[in-house]
């Protein structure tokens, strides 16, 4: 199904209206963007009777995949149900904001391995607490809040045959009925990018999608799937897209002059028995960043000192 739009509104930049405008807290839906009718682009954080929601984020560099991932690393941080964990492979560059104001912040391959190691063990552990309570699916609170993992440049993640990989898979699968979702970008979604695993790349669709500008043929596939037909001049807009579901076009919120919300954003941690299920790798996290700040402070002090 073809949409016509007028594509001019979808050159005009959007601003982040701010987190606390982009979030319906009963509905667990987040606003991503803005469809040219005017109408919020929704991008679903968790549903009833389905539980937390993943997704992919997918796009040609520099389509604005990033204010995606930091609008909804806003949105869903200051929440006050959601634990936001960022895993940035660039050293947390791509994703400055969101590593601003995120429960944890893993920014090398090493620490997001360690995170969805976390992550795994979360599941698990709300499978044992969802048993005993005799209820199907985990109950999103504050007190017993949602996991989400948001990573991007995934495709550098999730290798083939790799632990990391592994894990993710089984989050895609079983974490929704825990509580543990994972958005994951890059700018393909063919199956390398995630680890040529099928059940991890339909499991993370199954949640959301979005397509920015792009002239990947595959994308094309994808939104097809979907019973989508895009403009080819819409897909060549950085910033504007489509949403799995959704013919209409939307654009992206703007973050180029949105600052973290740190007024807003809560520190969100799970619940004890989750917290201390994941051991030392969890409690660790905060110290682990430092040590790496620390040690970039030193080496940029040491290469400023031979000039």
């Amino acid at each position: 199904m073809r949409t016509f739009c007028d594509s001019d509104r979808l050159r005009e930049k959007q601003p982040y209206p701010g987190p606390l405008e982009c979030f319906d807290e009963a509905s667990g839906t987040a606003w991503v963007g803005r469809h040219t009718n005017g109408d919020p682009a929704p991008w679903d954080l968790y549903r009833a009777n389905w539980g937390a929601c993943g997704g992919v984020v997918t796009g040609d560099t520099a389509s604005g995949k990033s204010h995606i991932l930091e609008g909804l690393a806003y949105t869903a941080s200051s929440a006050g149900q959601v634990s936001v964990w960022v895993g940035d492979p660039d050293g947390g560059i791509s994703l400055p904001g969101a590593v601003a104001v995120t429960h944890w912040a893993a920014t090398d391959t090493s620490e997001i391995l360690q995170m969805l190691r976390a992550a795994d063990t979360a599941v698990s552990t709300r499978f044992m607490t969802n048993a005993l309570r005799h209820r199907r699916l985990h109950m999103i609170t504050a007190d017993e809040p949602m996991i989400l993992l948001i990573i991007d440049e995934c495709q550098r993640v999730f290798e083939p045959r790799s632990e990391a990989t592994a894990l993710a898979t089984r989050i895609a699968a079983q974490g929704r009925k825990a509580g543990v979702a994972i958005i994951a970008a890059s700018t393909s979604v063919a199956l390398r990018s995630f680890g040529n695993e099928v059940a991890l790349r339909s499991g993370l669709l199954a949640g959301n999608a979005a397509v920015l500008s792009t002239r990947d043929p595959i994308h094309r596939d994808l939104l097809a799937d979907q019973n989508i037909i895009p403009a080819d001049e819409l897909l060549r807009l950085p910033g504007v897209g489509y949403l799995a579901g959704r013919p209409a076009p939307f654009r992206a919120w703007g973050l180029d002059n949105a600052r973290p919300p740190v007024d807003t954003a809560r520190d969100t941690p799970p619940e004890p028995a989750v917290a201390n299920a994941l051991g030392d790798a969890y409690a660790g996290r905060a110290h682990r960043r430092q040590d790496n700040l620390t040690t970039t402070r030193r080496q940029l002090a040491a290469f400023q000192g031979r000039t």
